[in-house]
């Protein structure tokens, strides 16, 4: 994947165009296959979605889309809740492009679009404004104020306009097991960033601009790039081998992270402090995108900055050993996945 630096769009993203007001929709951007659903990720179970909704674009000659929302519905309805999104919009928009969307419809989920019914969901947005020629969604999506629509009744208006439904199959582990974006969560709460990149089929990542910080890590002979989860779900507290990717370095950067309170001096909002390993440049103000491989160990408080020092030597060697001993066997499907 490539990282991602304000401004300057990858090439898989300059591909695909992001529409957000359906409004001003011109006649290109309308009469695609459109896939339905959040993204929140963009797990294997989302890539066996859009490699249906693919093939059907394939079947009907037209271009694959994707129709979701910003914010996630949930922030708008559970505004109280801790940040729990896998994914900024804007890594959303590249793990979409990645997998050959050509149009992103990002719909600002607002009240008042909140308040549409299921039957001027289908009419008016996936036929009057989008001219849908087909629509891919798993049997779990819910449209319309109180939740009131569902893959039967969107199948039933599909079939009464020429725009045929596919209910997306269920895509499961070898234990038979639904990928999901709160498997995702879940595994990184609980410290579990291989099991997260079984799910994703990738390792988690976050990105973030980075700050100037107190500048005890460089004191101490350990400089960190130091940022905030900000939007982003926060995972489990402690230190994680890590691999870094800048805009302008064409290979990832091995390092090691703490994320948390900082318990010897207890900040109050969890940050990410990143070691990276034999580089030493200034990259304040630059997007730093960092891949979560192993969980090293939980926070801890020492007596003093030497036992601290010698503590953070470890945690570097255990960290080159854990990223010399990764592999890419998360990064793989397996083939044939399971379908339910």
């Amino acid at each position: 994947m490539l990282p991602i630096e304000p401004g300057i769009a990858p090439p898989h993203l300059a591909r695909m165009r992001t529409v957000t007001d359906l409004a001003t929709l011109s006649d290109n951007d309308r009469g695609c296959v459109v896939a339905l659903g959040n993204f929140d990720g963009v797990h294997k179970g989302h890539a066996g979605l859009l490699a249906e909704a693919r093939n059907l674009a394939a079947g009907r000659d037209a271009r694959l889309a994707v129709l979701t929302f910003e914010p996630h519905p949930r922030q708008l309805f559970r505004p109280g809740d801790p940040p729990f999104r896998l994914t900024s919009a804007e890594r959303r928009a590249a793990l979409l492009a990645d997998h050959g969307v050509e149009i992103l419809y990002q719909i600002p989920f607002t009240p008042a679009f909140a308040a549409l019914d299921a039957q001027a969901f289908e009419q008016t947005i996936l036929h009057d404004r989008l001219a849908a020629v087909g629509v891919v969604t798993g049997g779990n999506f819910r449209y319309g104020t109180g939740r009131g629509g569902n893959i039967e009744r969107l199948a039933a208006f599909g079939a009464a306009n020429a725009m045929p439904v596919v209910k997306a199959h269920t895509i499961r582990d070898g234990r038979g097991e639904p990928y999901s974006s709160s498997r995702v969560r879940q595994a990184l709460l609980d410290a579990r960033p291989d099991h997260a990149a079984d799910v994703l089929g990738r390792y988690w990542d976050i990105a973030f601009t980075v700050e100037h910080g107190d500048k005890r890590g460089r004191q101490i002979g350990f400089p960190t790039a130091n940022g905030r989860f900000g939007p982003v779900l926060t995972p489990a507290y402690g230190i994680y081998a890590i691999r870094a990717w800048l805009a302008d370095e064409p290979q990832p950067i091995d390092g090691v992270a703490s994320v948390g309170i900082r318990p010897m001096w207890q900040t109050t909002i969890p940050t990410i402090e990143a070691h990276l390993f034999d580089f030493d440049r200034e990259i304040y103000g630059e997007t730093l995108r960092v891949e979560m491989i192993s969980y090293l160990r939980p926070e801890a408080k020492f007596e003093g900055v030497e036992a601290l020092i010698q503590q953070i030597g470890l945690d570097c060697g255990e960290a080159r050993f854990a990223l010399a001993a990764a592999t890419d066997a998360a990064m793989v499907m397996e083939t044939p996945p399971d379908r339910g």
